[in-house]
C-alpha cells in the first residue's frame, strides 16, 4: 500500500514549468496535535539544487500562517517530492500551538497550510485560506464527552461528600446534635476548591495538548499556600479543642453548628469577618484567573511573586485572626 502512495505521488510530483515547489497534497487531511503527515511538493528536487540554503530537511510547517518552530522532517523523500512531520508541541513552537487550538469553540476548523524555511520562504500551496478540505482537530469527540464525565464525576462526588460528610468541614469539639452539621471551612474548601480546578484542568489540557507538563511552579505554590492555610487553621482548632476538653459539660460552650455555605465562610462565629472575606474574594479572582488562561492559552497560569505573595498575606491574616474567634 506504502509503495502504491510512493508511486502515485512520485507521478503527480513531476516537474512543472515554474521550478517554484508547490504544496499540493497533504495527508491525512484531518491534521491533529501527535499525528504524522504526509505533504506532497511539487518540484522539491529543483528546489534542493538551486542553493546551498534549500534544504529540505530544515523545512517546517505553517498552519494557518503560524509557523511551527522546530518540526522538521522526520522523514525525507527529495525524489518522490514527500515530507514528513509528526505535529509535536515544543518551547519552540508553543506559541503558535497556543493561537491554533486556543479559545476552542468547536472540535476542530479549516486551516491553510505550507511548508517553508523558517523565516526565509513559504512554498505556495493549493491549501490557502479558500481551501476547506484541510482541517485541524482541536480535540476529538470522545475526549470532549471523556473530560466533561471525569469534571462530572468528580464536581458531583466532591459536592456531596462536602454536604453529607466532615470532608470540608470545621474540626469542632464534640457532635452536633442529631439533625445538625459542623460549619464548613474555609481553609478545607480553599484546598478543595484548588484540588478541582488543577485536577480537571490538567486533564482536559492532557487531552487537547498531550503534554504531562502543565502544572506551573506557581499553580504549586498556591495550592502549598492553600495547604498551609489549612494546616494553620487545623492547628488552631486542634489546641482550642484540647483545652476544651477538660472544661465541665456545664462550661462547655454551645456546640457551633453550619448555618449554611457562604455563612461558614465568611464568619467566625458570630459576625462576618473580613479577613475570611478577603481570602474568599482572592480565591475566586485567582481561580476565575486560571480558568481563563487555560481556555484561552491551554496552560496554567503563571502567578507572579507580588501576587503570590498577596495570597500568602491573606492566607496569614485568616490564620493569625482565627486564634480569637470563638
Amino acid at each position: 500500500m506504502i509503495s502504491c502512495t510512493r508511486a502515485a505521488a512520485s507521478d503527480s510530483a513531476a516537474p512543472t514549468d515554474s521550478a517554484d515547489p508547490m504544496v499540493i497534497n497533504v495527508w491525512p487531511t484531518n491534521l491533529a496535535l501527535g499525528d504524522t503527515i504526509s505533504v506532497l511538493v511539487t518540484n522539491l528536487s529543483a528546489w534542493s539544487q538551486q542553493s546551498p540554503d534549500n534544504d529540505p530537511t530544515k523545512l517546517v510547517p505553517l498552519i494557518n500562517g503560524r509557523q511551527l518552530d522546530g518540526l522538521y522532517p522526520a522523514e525525507t523523500y527529495i525524489k518522490s517530492s514527500i515530507l514528513r512531520f509528526r505535529l509535536a508541541l515544543t518551547e519552540a513552537n508553543k506559541d503558535a500551538w497556543t493561537d491554533l487550538l486556543g479559545k476552542p469553540k468547536s472540535y476542530g476548523y479549516p486551516v491553510s497550510f505550507t511548508v517553508g524555511l523558517g523565516g526565509k520562504e513559504r512554498f505556495q500551496t493549493v491549501f490557502d485560506y479558500k481551501h476547506k478540505n484541510l482541517h485541524l482537530t482541536i480535540i476529538s469527540p470522545k475526549d470532549v464527552l471523556f473530560s466533561l464525565a471525569f469534571a462530572a464525576i468528580i464536581g458531583i462526588a466532591l459536592v456531596q461528600l462536602s454536604r453529607k460528610t466532615d470532608l470540608i468541614r470545621d474540626n469542632t469539639p464534640r457532635p452536633p446534635p442529631v439533625g445538625e452539621q459542623r460549619p464548613y471551612s474555609l481553609g478545607r474548601a480553599q484546598m478543595a476548591f484548588w484540588f478541582f480546578l488543577v485536577l480537571t484542568s490538567y486533564v482536559g489540557l492532557w487531552l487537547i495538548t498531550g503534554s504531562l507538563e502543565t502544572i506551573t511552579p506557581s499553580i504549586l505554590a498556591i495550592m502549598g499556600i492553600s495547604a498551609g492555610t489549612t494546616l494553620g487553621a487545623a492547628l488552631i482548632d486542634a489546641d482550642r479543642n484540647n483545652k476544651k476538653s477538660g472544661l465541665t459539660e456545664e462550661d462547655t460552650p454551645v456546640e457551633v453548628i453550619s448555618k449554611g455555605f457562604l455563612h461558614d465562610l465568611l464568619s467566625d462565629g458570630d459576625a462576618y469577618s473580613f479577613h475570611r472575606f478577603q481570602i474568599f474574594v482572592w480565591t475566586l479572582v485567582l481561580g476565575i484567573i486560571f480558568i481563563d488562561s487555560a481556555y484561552e492559552r491551554l496552560q496554567m497560569p503563571e502567578f507572579n511573586s507580588t501576587l503570590l505573595g498577596l495570597m500568602g498575606l491573606s492566607a496569614g491574616a485568616y490564620v493569625g485572626l482565627k486564634l480569637p474567634e470563638k
